[in-house]
Parts: structure tokens; sequence; C-alpha cells
């Protein structure tokens, strides 16, 4: 029987499914329903889909109430639910289904054991390989780390105080600043420096003022010293390559952002605040990908709140075209927490690989949004399913 976490994520991707009539026999009619049987993979139909050759989350959609569903997998019973889950006017059955050592078509069949008779239905689909999912954005197909981010090894840098920056075009190489930076230009360069901020009453090592455009940071490190809250706050940037650390929060993300090949790590929870390496209360537009992202301590007794933050606690502000992609996500509660009170529209949170220190489990998020394919986590790489979170 599949877990309650399995069904509850199966009927997540439900909300997105697209539906096709397969070939059913019944010994007795089946009543009418708005939707046809149908079994999908990832929110798509099974229907000569590819599936990689690994653990794989598969649903079957009835428009019958059911007692129980197998799930034959060529020939084979690999798996029965006889929990179905109430979507509408339709009823989920999910297994998890191992195609480790398939190569080629494969057949699954569904036997439908309901009121109104026994029926079957079955689709074919395609094995391919597994691909791997480990972020390879970096050079090489490394993982952003302590080699990869912050200042290249053997630059030379400046000393310097804190910044206002207010030209247009400016750009900052090299430099050593000691105190927080603020930018209020719009295509502004801060590339190769170092960024060391321990005043916390200004609440970020780097922030964008106004309705900027055009920043980029790339190869620099942000350091909070352990007392200041967050470590960049912006909109309108690509953040490359950064190096964050000693803040209680790592990036707040306003709207048109870029993080890529960056590393989050060694968090410091401040007056009771809980620590996210990303954070986005209304996220528009966004890109998260290539990342390590790592709520904890540097002494990993604080697991941090999340790799990856979604939505506000404290009201309903929209969360909108947000793309969580080929990041390797580790600790929190959970690695990814979707708030259950947020209001979205086109969150992708796909192709990652959690780690396994979380708390709780590699994600929480309500059933409005749903999982993208290719969420592996630990070393097995098995199938991740969202947790629901409670209100």
């Amino acid at each position: 029987m599949v877990t309650s976490r399995i069904k509850r994520a199966a009927l997540a991707a439900s909300t997105a499914l697209i539906m096709l009539t397969g070939v059913a026999a019944a010994s007795a009619p089946a009543q009418a329903a708005p939707q046809p049987d149908g079994l999908f993979y990832s929110g798509a139909s099974l229907n000569s889909a590819r599936l990689p050759a690994g653990p794989v989350v598969v649903e079957f959609r009835s428009s019958t109430p059911a007692r129980s569903v197998d799930f034959i997998l060529d020939g084979t019973k690999v798996a029965t639910d006889t929990q179905l889950d109430r979507s509408g006017e339709n009823w989920i059955a999910s297994a998890v289904i191992d195609l480790r050592g398939k190569q080629g078509q494969s057949q699954l069949r569904t036997h439908v054991f309901a009121p109104q008779g026994f029926r079957a239905f079955y689709k074919f689909f395609k094995v391919v390989p597994l691909q791997p999912t480990v972020p390879a954005r970096l050079s090489g197909g490394a993982v952003a780390g302590a080699a990869n981010t912050g200042v290249p090894q053997g630059t030379a840098l400046r000393p310097s105080g804190p910044l206002t920056l207010t030209r247009p075009g400016e750009v900052v190489e090299g430099l050593d600043v000691q105190g927080c930076v603020v930018v209020a230009a719009n295509d502004v360069v801060i590339r190769k420096s170092r960024i060391t901020c321990t005043d916390p009453a200004q609440d970020r090592v780097l922030r964008t003022s106004g309705a900027v455009s055009g920043l980029v940071v790339e190869d620099v490190e942000i350091d909070g010293g352990g007392v200041v809250d967050i470590g960049a706050d912006v909109s309108g940037a690509v953040l490359g390559r950064l190096d964050v650390h000693g803040v209680n929060d790592g990036v707040r993300l306003g709207s048109r952002v870029s993080l890529l090949d960056s590393w989050v790590h060694g968090l410091v929870r401040q007056n009771g605040l809980h620590p996210d390496a990303v954070q986005g209360i209304s996220a528009q537009d966004v890109l998260i990908q290539g990342n390590t992202l790592d709520p904890r301590s540097t002494d990993g007794k604080d697991l941090g709140n999340a790799a990856v933050m979604l939505g506000s606690e404290t009201g309903t502000k929209l969360s909108r075209d947000v793309v969580v992609r080929d990041n390797f996500l580790e600790a929190g509660n959970y690695a990814v927490n979707i708030s259950g009170s947020i209001n979205a529209q086109r969150i992708d949170v796909s192709g990652n690989l959690f780690g396994t220190a979380s708390r709780y489990g590699a994600v929480v998020s309500p059933a409005g949004v749903v999982l993208g394919a290719g969420n592996l986590v630990g070393p097995a790489r098995l199938p991740v399913f969202a947790d629901r979170p409670s209100l």
C-alpha cells in the first residue's frame, strides 16, 4: 500500500493532469464522470511517455469510486492502492514503480475493483536511462561550494569602506568592503570582491534601493558577521557564484532576479527568526539554478528553516513565475518550504537533488503547487514527495 505521503504527492500532481481516454473493459457499466480513466506520470499522460530507469511515481485517475487498484508492470503486480483520494469527480490511486533494470518499451496495467464491477486499463511507455540530477552548470560539472564561489583564489583586494552606488553603469571590482553596500542606480556591476558588514542596524549586507535594474553581482563573498539579518536583498539583478554566510537569511528575492551557481551556508539564527538560505516573500520572475543552498549553522547543530522558502507568512502577497531547478538543497525543517497560504502562479520546482539532513522531509507545499519532474533525494536518488502544510 502506498503511504499517505506518496498519495498526497500524487494528489497534488493531479491538479495539472491532461486526461487521456484508455481502453477499458467492465463487467458493469461505469457511472458517467467528467473525466475518463487515465494513467499519468509527472502530470502528463503515460501514453508513449519517456520514463527514467529508476523509482517513479505514477497515478491512475478513476472515473468511478473504487475499493482498490492493482498496478501490473509487464505482467507482474508491483503495487496495490486501497486508499484512493477524491479529487473533484474522480478518484486517485498512486504507486511507486521501480523501473531500474528496464529499458525500452514497457506496459503498465491497472486492475480496478469498483462497486460497479472489475475493469482494466493500460498504457505503453518507454524506459530511458536515468539522467544525473546533480547541478552541472559550473565548469566541469562541479557543485557550487568553497572552490568555485566567492572571490577567485589569487585575487588581490583593495580596502574600502561602505558603498552607496548611485552612478549608472558603475563597476566595482577587487574591493574588500568593510561595511554594507547599497545599489541605487541601473546597470551596476560588482565583481571579485568581499563585502563584510557587521552593523546589525543596517539589516542587509547588500541591497538595492528603488526600482533599479541591470545589477550584476558575480564572484563575490557576502559576510554578515553573524549579526546582520539578510545577505542580499535585491530586485532587477543577476547574482552568480556568490559565497553567502554569517547572516540569518542568505538571499531575499524581489522581482526579476536570477541566482546562479552560488553557495549559501553557515547561517546564524538571530532574534528568534528562522534562517532561510533563499527567501521569497513575494518573488516574481525568479530563476534559482545550479546553487548549493544549506541553511544550517556552521557547526550543523541548527538546521535552520529552509534552503528555499517561498510565500509570505504575514499576508497573501503574490509569488509568480519562480523556477527552482538543478540545485543541491539540504537541511532545514524542510529543504523547500512553500507557505500554505501562498498566492502562487507558475511555480516550478524540478530537477533538484535533495540531501537527507532535513528535519521533516524534502518539500512541504500546498496542493495547488505541483512539483515538477526529476526531484530526487539522497544517495539512492529516490523520488521526492511533497508533504502538505498545516494552516
